[in-house]
């Protein structure tokens, strides 16, 4: 009985034995995708995503970016269909249908009409068309102005998001380090156990800050990974020069660029649309002409009579009067707009470049003045402090000063530059260099 089941085992493994050769080549096939794909999530996660190189990426996997191409593709069709000629028209006309008198029996005249359009009407839709084109390619150029400053401003808020965390961090272990000082003179005798409790409140105090801002920190990276719609980056931490800083430019030399702004070319081109339509209503009070040729042939005739003729209205009622008037009208609209708009553009400039100036300015006065003297303040007070020349409140007054001195000037250089990024989008100073 044992050796009948052992034979019957033998028998269904040896069954199954081709089978698992059959899936090892398809195991071996995988294997190189997956490795492949270890080393790209890798690098992806492990190294720090810079500006340059997520507006490349961002641009590929925005639908907003693919549907504004799509309609500079479809306004190109739009130029080429505007060239197109008009068809002609075939005639056939079979008359005098079983009438025998006049000997005009069963006439047959065919031939073919070709509407001929004057005025330069042609020639007028297509630089409407080409109009048309323009402006859409300057939409697609602002929708990528756009998304290029809501990219900087979102790297922005996150990378002064990491530094607050690393300076809470960095807090939290000062905390921690002098919790272990204070406990070991606890021990020793040489402080109260009063100090010993506020240090342990400030380190507990720190630690809660520290998460508070590592939160921050990864809301920061959600909202800029949200600003992908499909593919986004895997990435940790982003590379962005928070504390490199520079003198603003003259303003005089920004306003000069402001002529660049996509927003303002985009009006000019409107300007430009509305003149084209105005010259195209214009074409059409000349009337159109229609040519006629064909022959006619009866049985009565032995050579078919060539017959040529035209018609076109005569514009003795209707001129396009109305229509040329309200396209007028329009260009005088187009213009007062591209007027208002480089107004606001100069006014926003002006707002920005003074508080980005100050925000300059402010982050210089920490940097050189207050944050080295504070930092040597904290420094006296904590060798103050071990040597027992002072008590634990002066040390915590110092460093709570260093702390705020250094979270405002964070605040001061988010804000230098998020004003920066807002200039830039005025400025049209958006390609990914």
């Amino acid at each position: 009985m044992r050796s009948l089941k052992s034979f019957a085992t033998l028998f269904f493994a040896l069954c199954l034995l081709p089978f698992a050769f059959l899936s090892l080549p398809f195991a071996f096939l995988s294997l190189p995708f997956a490795f492949l794909s270890l080393p790209f999530a890798f690098i992806d996660a492990a190294e720090p995503l810079t500006f340059s190189v997520a507006y490349r990426d961002i641009l590929t996997n925005t639908y907003e970016i693919k549907a504004a191409d799509a309609e500079v593709m479809a306004k190109e069709a739009d130029r080429w269909q505007a060239g197109a000629y008009i068809n002609p028209a075939l005639l056939v006309n079979l008359s005098s249908i079983g009438n025998t008198q006049g000997g005009t029996e069963n006439q047959l005249f065919v031939g073919v009409t070709q509407i001929m359009e004057l005025g330069g009407k042609r020639d007028a839709r297509l630089r409407v068309a080409a109009a048309g084109q323009c402006a859409s390619q300057w939409n697609l150029e602002i929708l990528k102005n756009t998304l290029h400053t809501e990219l900087l401003h979102a790297f922005i808020t996150l990378a002064a998001a990491q530094e607050r965390t690393a300076l809470a961090r960095e807090q939290q272990q000062l905390a921690e380090q002098t919790l272990g000082a204070i406990s070991t003179k606890a021990l020793s005798g040489k402080t109260s156990g009063m100090e010993e409790r506020k240090a342990h409140i400030v380190f507990q105090n720190d630690k809660l800050a520290y998460l508070k801002q590592l939160g921050n920190m990864r809301k920061a990276r959600k909202r800029l990974i949200a600003l992908w719609d499909s593919h986004p980056p895997i990435f940790e931490t982003v590379d962005f020069p928070l504390y490199h800083i520079s003198p603003p430019p003259p303003l005089e030399a920004l306003k000069e660029k402001v002529h660049g702004n996509p927003e303002l070319i985009l009006t000019e081109a409107e300007v430009s649309r509305a003149s084209e339509l105005v010259a195209l209503e214009r074409s059409r009070r000349v009337p159109d002409i229609a040519i006629q040729v064909g022959v006619t042939t009866d049985k009565f005739v032995e050579q078919p009579a060539l017959n040529i003729g035209f018609g076109m209205p005569l514009p003795f009622c209707d001129q396009n009067a109305g229509n040329i008037s309200r396209a007028s009208y329009e260009q005088l609209q187009a213009v007062y707009h591209q007027m208002d708009r480089y107004s606001e553009l100069q006014n926003a400039l002006d707002i920005l470049y003074q508080e980005w100036v100050w925000a300059y300015e402010q982050a210089q006065v920490l940097r050189e003045l207050i944050l080295p003297a504070v930092q040597e303040a904290f420094q006296l007070a904590q060798e103050s402090y071990n040597e027992g020349k002072t008590d634990y409140l002066n040390l915590l007054d110092a460093r709570s000063t260093l702390f705020n001195i250094q979270q405002q000037y964070l605040e001061i250089l988010e804000e230098y530059h998020h004003k920066r990024a807002d200039i830039f989008k005025i400025t049209a100073i958006y390609t990914a260099r």
